[in-house]
C-alpha cells in the first residue's frame, strides 16, 4: 500500500506530496505558503471595523490558518472565555461561510489535546522561561462571510490582511461536549 514512509502514494490517490495541500481529483496539490505577518480584521455589516488582530499565516488553495494569541482582556464567549496569553489557532475559508477558532490556554498538566511551548533552550534551567503545558480550551465557530486575503502591493508582497464580516452568530464547542 502506497504513501507510506519513503513510498509514493498509490496512483488516484489524493495524498499531497510533503509540503503541498491537496488539489482537485487527478491533479497534483498546490504549494502551501506561509505569509508573515498578517493582520485580521472583523467587520460588522454595518460597516464598522469589531476587531483586528496579528497572526501568522499559512495559506493553501482556498483556506488559511492563522496562529494568534490572545492579547486583550477576557472576554466571554457563553461558557467559553478568551483570556490573555490563550494560543488561537483560526482557520477561515474562501468558499465557505464560517470560520473555526481553536482556543488553548496555559494550565497545569496540558490534556485533551493541548498544545506545549517550544522546548526549552540547551543549559537553560527549568523555570526559567521553559515550555509552558497548554490545554485545549474548546472551538469557537463564527458564523461569517467567506474569508479573503488582501495583500498590499499586490501578489508580490507587502502586508498581508485576511478579512471577513462577522455574522455576530456564534457557536461554542467544550472539550467534554
Amino acid at each position: 500500500m502506497g504513501g507510506a514512509a519513503g513510498e509514493a502514494p498509490e496512483p488516484g490517490s489524493r495524498q499531497p506530496a510533503p509540503g503541498r495541500a491537496p488539489g482537485p481529483p487527478g491533479q497534483p496539490g498546490r504549494p502551501v505558503r506561509s505569509v508573515r505577518p498578517v493582520r485580521v480584521e472583523a467587520w460588522l455589516a454595518s460597516g464598522r471595523l469589531k476587531a483586528t488582530w496579528e497572526g501568522t499565516l499559512l495559506e493553501g488553495p482556498g483556506w488559511w490558518a492563522v496562529a494568534a494569541v490572545w492579547s486583550r482582556g477576557p472576554v466571554a464567549a457563553g461558557p467559553l472565555t478568551f483570556s490573555p496569553g490563550d494560543r488561537l489557532l483560526e482557520v477561515y475559508f474562501a468558499g465557505r461561510w464560517y470560520n473555526v477558532f481553536r482556543v488553548a490556554g496555559p494550565g497545569a498538566g496540558a490534556s485533551g489535546g493541548g498544545l506545549a511551548a517550544p522546548p526549552r533552550p540547551p543549559g537553560r534551567p527549568a523555570g526559567a522561561g521553559g515550555a509552558v503545558p497548554y490545554r485545549l480550551k474548546g472551538y469557537y465557530l463564527n458564523l461569517s462571510t467567506p474569508a479573503r486575503l488582501v495583500r498590499e502591493g499586490g501578489e508580490g508582497g507587502g502586508p498581508a490582511r485576511l478579512v471577513y464580516v462577522d455574522g455576530v452568530l456564534d457557536a461554542v464547542v467544550l472539550p467534554g461536549g
